[in-house]
């Protein structure tokens, strides 16, 4: 009896599960710092023409009203090959050049759950089905129109899912119901790294493959495929690391790794099958970091958190040697100013800001002669500028308590001192009563 493979909609589905555990309306913990405001509809997405844009925007909005419809009438495209060739991973500033999802259409009265220029979620107050007709209508107006095969599962009134390509490069968008007549809309931007094009283990028995991600099996035990592919994917230029401030979960008889290359992030996953106990199960699943995060190649304990723009590692150089290499790496994503520096003892912190006014900064601490320990973290101009416009706020509303108090304590010390006349006046009154009554001759 021949074995059912798992499908790739099946894994998609259960890895962005975990991604709309927020619900409909909820707040990322991160999204106040790398979130703008919800962009209204009528600002382009990309830097592509707007012209041309604008042009088609009536066809489109035609055509966008059938495309669920399409979708659920098993419409179908082809589906890629594999490249021959695997394409240069991007970084960010490509991927945004792409397409920029912080700033993608939203529909009217919709609530940002978190949003990046390579990722959104979002609440909008439609159903699923008109969820994904907007959507699809302002990609499909970019340029993304749906990718690999389709059917009739792919959008239902409980949950739909897409893929969407433009040259090479991969979206996929992800509907669910969240609050009453509302739905959690997430859309991930995959970029053009093909899974298929990655190293693998020897003997590899493929079980599905595609771009966004690919199983295999291999008679290699997991602790030899773990160490195989370590120096695999390091040879490759990818770079292990672990989240930061998570607790990094351990399974038996497997592994979980993470590893990132320019602006991409590659989770592994290896572990025994239960169908072939004998063999060891290797999955790849491929997704895009949100902000360029430098650290050298043989930085150690790596440590990443996305969402609010932080990296934190130990390299193995002195502090003078590492701050250098950061002020050439920042030169190359975008910081070209020199930075301002703040020594303090054995550390140091580089103030890197972009022309965009985004800010970046980096702090060092000497361990010893050899080892550095480093902190990264940035901060987009929205975000500054938003925190700007609180502390301005905040100061205000400090003034007016200040004017305030003020106020009230010079009526107070005006009631005091008009009580403290009239108090004067009545002892001045009866000290003269009385001298007057002492100079009357005694009748």
């Amino acid at each position: 009896m021949q074995r059912k493979r798992l499908q790739p909609s099946f894994v998609f589905a259960l890895f962005t599960s975990i991604f709309f555990i927020d619900g409909c309306g909820g707040t990322a913990s991160d999204a106040g710092k790398s979130s703008p405001p919800a962009t209204k509809t009528k600002e382009p997405a990309t830097s592509g023409k707007a012209a041309d844009a604008t042009k088609t925007a009536a066809s489109t909005a035609d055509s966008a009203s059938g495309s669920v419809a399409a979708l659920n009438a098993g419409k179908t495209t082809a589906k890629p090959a594999p490249p021959t060739v695997p394409a240069e991973p991007t970084d960010t500033r490509q991927l945004v050049q792409v397409l920029d999802l912080s700033k993608l259409p939203a529909p009217e009265g919709a609530k940002i759950g978190e949003q990046s220029p390579t990722q959104v979620r979002i609440c909008v107050p439609l159903l699923v089905p008109a969820a994904v007709e907007f959507y699809l209508g302002k990609l499909g107006t970019l340029g993304w129109q749906p990718a690999g095969p389709k059917t009739s599962e792919s959008v239902t009134e409980s949950f739909a899912q897409v893929s969407l390509g433009k040259d090479g490069y991969l979206l996929t968008l992800t509907a669910m119901p969240g609050e009453p007549k509302a739905t959690t809309v997430s859309i991930q931007h995959v970029g053009n790294l093909d899974t298929r094009t990655l190293p693998r283990v020897d003997g590899a028995e493929d079980q599905y493959s595609s771009q966004l991600s690919s199983l295999y099996f291999t008679t290699v035990k997991v602790d030899e495929a773990t160490a195989k592919l370590r120096q695999l994917l390091k040879a490759d230029g990818w770079q292990e690391y672990d989240r930061a401030f998570s607790q990094k979960a351990t399974r038996p008889d497997a592994s979980d790794l993470l590893f990132r290359k320019k602006a991409y992030s590659l989770a592994v996953s290896i572990s025994k099958p239960a169908t072939q106990p004998n063999k060891s199960a290797v999955q790849y699943f491929v997704t895009t970091l949100a902000y360029d995060l430098p650290a050298p190649a043989d930085a150690k304990h790596v440590e990443i958190q996305d969402s609010r723009w932080i990296l934190m590692c130990e390299v193995p150089r002195d502090l003078e040697a590492t701050a250098g290499y950061y002020r050439s790496a920042m030169r190359e994503i975008g910081f070209p100013a020199p930075p301002r520096e703040t020594p303090l003892g054995k550390s140091l912190t580089l103030s890197f800001e972009s022309e965009g006014q985004d800010l970046v900064l980096v702090s060092f601490k000497a361990e010893d002669e050899h080892n550095t320990k480093v902190k990264l973290e940035g901060y987009t101009a929205a975000f500054r500028e938003a925190m700007k416009k609180a502390e301005a706020a905040e100061r205000l509303k400090r003034e007016a308590r200040e004017k305030a108090a003020a106020e009230a304590k010079a009526e107070r010390a005006k009631a005091f001192k008009e009580a403290s006349k009239q108090q004067d006046d009545l002892i001045k009154a009866t000290i003269e009563n009385a001298l007057k009554d002492a100079t009357q001759p005694a009748k």
